[in-house]
């Protein structure tokens, strides 16, 4: 097993609020166990998730509300967005299906959403001043709430499969994001 350290994203100076991630993840980057909180009070969440089996159960309260679901992904895997791809990025596969559990976004009405990303041509990115070859990857979603996801791309380090960039246009008319790797210890 691996597990992650606690991620901690924090939404801001405004109000103080915080989201947390923290999972429990297999050797191949599928998620086994999931916990999520979010503190915004009108966001404010606490939900927990597992795999056991081809089922992934997730209870917990969102926006005042109990959750209690569960999905048979059969034997897809399931990843949390940003750690799950670096095993497929490192792989010799050229595209794959998986589930996420939707804990940041409308819990309670669609908790799964099946995904699928495909690698696209090597590039050449400039990462802290040295040029790295990376293995450029795109994600779409298949989901009722597709169109409030926008343009999502993921840049691998082709060696290994470290995470460098993650690019994301959250939705239309959405500020996009841009998440880059700018040192490794």
């Amino acid at each position: 097993l691996l597990t992650v350290s606690e991620v901690t994203v924090s939404e801001g100076a405004k109000y103080g609020n915080t989201q947390k991630t923290r999972c429990e993840l297999d050797s191949d980057f599928s998620v086994l166990t999931l916990e999520f909180s979010n503190s915004d009070p009108e966001e404010e969440a606490e939900i927990s998730a597992r795999r056991s089996g081809n089922t992934i159960y997730m209870e917990g309260i969102s926006e005042g509300k109990e959750i209690n679901k569960n999905k048979k992904p059969g034997s897809l895997p399931w990843y949390e967005p940003t750690f799950g791809l670096q095993a497929f990025a490192a792989s010799g596969n050229k595209s794959i299906k998986y589930w996420v559990a939707m804990v940041h976004a409308a819990p309670n009405m669609f908790p799964f959403a099946r995904f699928s990303a495909v690698k696209e041509e090597t590039e050449t990115l400039e990462i802290n001043g040295k040029q790295v070859e990376a293995e450029h990857v795109k994600v779409s979603v298949k989901h009722i709430l597709a169109a409030l996801f926008g343009k999502v791309d993921y840049w691998f380090r082709k060696s290994d499969g470290r995470l460098l960039r993650y690019y994301a246009e959250k939705g239309p008319g959405g500020k996009p994001i841009t998440l880059e790797l700018i040192s490794e210890e």
